[in-house]
This record gives C-alpha cells, structure tokens and sequence, in this order.
C-alpha cells in the first residue's frame, strides 16, 4: 500500500507539474496576444485616422471637380456664343457681299 501512495503521490507531483508548466505557458501566450491586440488597436485606430483624413480629401476633392465642371461648362457656353456670333457675322458678311 505505501508503495502504491507513493507512486500515486509522484504522479500526482509530475501531474501536477505538467499543469503548473501549462498554467504558466498560458500566461505567456496571454501576454503576447494582449501585447499584439495593443499594437493592432493602435495600428486599427490610425487607420481609422486615415480614412478620415483621406475622405475629407475625397470630399474636398470633389467639391473642386464639381466646380471646375461648373467653370468648365459655363467657359464652353461663352465659346459657343463667341463661335455662333462670328458665324452669324460671317453669314450676314456673305448675304451682304
């Protein structure tokens, strides 16, 4: 029976020690992937920085093709009006010829 309690005891002891290994190899895991979540959640949020920054150049962007679409359209009915006129001038120059 002591022989029995005493090899039930050292299997409990390396048991015991193999959990005590495991414990420990989980807390240093935990360790890494708390320290990389970190770095990712500061990594994520100057991304999210960018995005913002990059969709208030998008939106400004935008605005300043709106209007040069605008200025463009509007120059493109000046000469329009400029072709029109010298071509009417040019149609009364050859009745009146």
């Amino acid at each position: 029976m002591r022989d029995h309690s005493a090899s039930e005891l050292a299997r409990w002891l390396a048991e015991g020690q193999r959990l005590f290994r495991v414990c420990l190899e989980t807390l240093q895991r935990s360790e890494q992937l708390q320290g990389r979540n970190q770095t990712l959640e500061s990594e994520n949020e100057m991304l999210r920085e960018e995005i913002a920054r990059l969709r208030r150049r998008v939106d400004l962007l935008q605005a300043e093709r709106t209007e040069m679409v605008a200025t463009f359209n509007d120059l493109a009915g000046h000469v329009t009006q400029v072709v029109d006129h010298i071509l009417q001038k040019s149609e009364e120059d050859e009745t009146s010829s």
